[in-house]
């Protein structure tokens, strides 16, 4: 007895094979529809391009926050920039040669970090600047006068805003000056003294390179 397979799931093919409905055999038009999807390899030079426009390191793919220490490079360029800082003034028939002797009590840190692929660059610094006057006149006295200047804010946010980087002066003693004295306050702190101005250029400096680290 015959039995109409069409009542049962079947179906018939073109070339006349009977299969079910379940089979997913696709046709010559299907295949032409679809077209080829093979997966393709990625061009070497396609993946170089895209590795090298993330920031960051190589580990971190995801562009999550990430932080680089840079208190060693900070540290020992500051110290070689602010401790060559040298100015000499004469005026009145007095000289006077104004010396940075060496920054002490560094505090602070310098990092560059990473977020989502952007970069920022962030430092905080408090120090002293210990200088050296030695003071000469024209009547053959001869002394020297010892002191610091001490930097609350070296940070960049003070940088940022393109004023001078804030200092409080400090004597060693200060009642050795004795005749001297105004010239090495004048010369010494001040907005138009010769070893601030000195100093705050080296900073400047120092931002600058810190920037292209």
């Amino acid at each position: 007895k015959d039995v109409d397979l069409s009542l049962r799931g079947y179906r018939t093919l073109p070339d006349g094979r009977k299969t079910t409905f379940f089979n997913m055999q696709r046709t010559e038009e299907e295949l032409k529809l679809i077209g080829e999807n093979k997966p393709q390899k990625l061009d070497d030079a396609a993946v170089a391009q895209n590795s090298s426009t993330k920031q960051g390191s190589a580990w971190n793919e995801g562009g999550t926050f990430e932080e680089v220490d840079l208190n060693s490079w900070a540290t020992k360029n500051l110290h070689e920039l602010v401790e060559n800082v040298k100015c000499d003034i004469s005026t009145n028939g007095k000289n006077v040669t104004l010396k940075v002797k060496s920054l002490s009590d560094l505090e602070g840190d310098a990092s560059k970090t990473f977020t989502r692929g952007e970069q920022r660059k962030i430092f905080d610094f408090n120090f002293n600047v210990e200088w050296t006057a030695e003071c000469k006149s024209e009547e053959g006295k001869s002394l020297t006068v010892s002191g610091t200047l001490f930097y609350p804010d070296f940070s960049g946010d003070v940088a940022a805003s393109g004023d001078s980087f804030e200092c409080e002066l400090r004597w060693s003693r200060r009642e050795m000056a004795g005749e001297f004295e105004s010239l090495i306050r004048d010369s010494v702190k001040g907005e138009s003294s010769a070893l601030q101005k000195a100093i705050d250029s080296a900073l400047r400096e120092w931002v600058t390179k810190f920037h292209k680290v």
